[in-house]
C-alpha cells in the first residue's frame, strides 16, 4: 500500500465517525416539546419584564405601576432561572426582545391614560391565562424531570400574577 492509500484508509472511519456525530447532533437535539416550551417561557418572561417597565413609567394609577414593577421584578428573576436550567440542559433561548415582543410594546406604547391603563391590565390577564396554559400543558408533557419540576414550581407564582392582574383590570375598567 502506498502512502496515499493508507492515509485514504485510516481517514475513512474518522470521517464515519464525525458524519455520524453531526447528523446525531442534527437530529437528536434536546427533546423538541422541552425546547419550544423553554424557548416560548422565555418569550413570555420578556415580553412581562419590558411591558411591566412600560406600566411602571406609563400607568395612570398606582395600581398599573405597582403591577407593572411586580411583572419586571418577578419575571426578570424567572427568566434568569429560566436561562440557567436552559443553559444546563443545552438549550438556547432568546435573551432579548423577540419581534413579537417589540410589537406588543408598540401597540401599548401608542397607549395613554387610562386607555393605557385598561390594555395593559386586560394584556396581563390574557398572557397570564395563556402562560398557565402553556406551562400546566407543559407540566404534562415535558419529558426532562429538571425542567418538569421547574414548571410545576412556576404555576403557583404565574396563578398569582394572574390574580393581580385580574384586581388591576377591575380598578383601571372604574376609572
Amino acid at each position: 500500500m502506498n502512502n496515499k492509500t493508507i492515509f485514504k484508509t485510516a481517514l475513512l472511519p474518522v470521517a464515519f465517525l464525525i458524519t455520524s456525530l453531526f447528523f446525531a447532533a442534527c437530529s437528536n437535539p434536546p427533546e423538541a416539546p422541552d425546547t419550544h416550551f423553554m424557548i416560548a417561557a422565555a418569550e413570555i418572561n420578556l415580553s412581562e419584564i419590558k411591558l411591566g417597565q412600560l406600566a411602571q413609567h406609563k400607568g395612570s394609577i398606582p395600581e398599573v405601576r405597582a403591577l407593572g414593577k411586580m411583572m419586571e421584578t418577578l419575571h426578570t428573576k424567572e427568566l434568569s432561572d429560566l436561562t440557567s436550567l436552559a443553559t444546563h440542559k443545552g438549550i438556547t433561548v432568546p435573551l432579548a426582545a423577540t419581534n413579537d415582543v417589540e410589537d406588543a410594546y408598540q401597540k401599548l406604547n401608542s397607549k395613554a391614560g387610562n386607555e393605557f391603563d385598561k390594555e395593559y391590565c386586560t394584556r396581563m390577564v390574557t398572557v397570564h391565562k395563556g402562560a398557565i396554559a402553556t406551562f400546566e400543558k407543559a407540566s404534562t408533557e415535558i419529558t426532562d424531570d429538571t425542567i418538569k419540576n421547574w414548571v410545576i414550581a412556576s404555576l403557583p407564582e404565574l396563578r398569582l400574577h394572574l390574580e393581580h392582574a385580574m384586581a388591576c383590570q377591575k380598578i383601571a375598567e372604574r376609572k
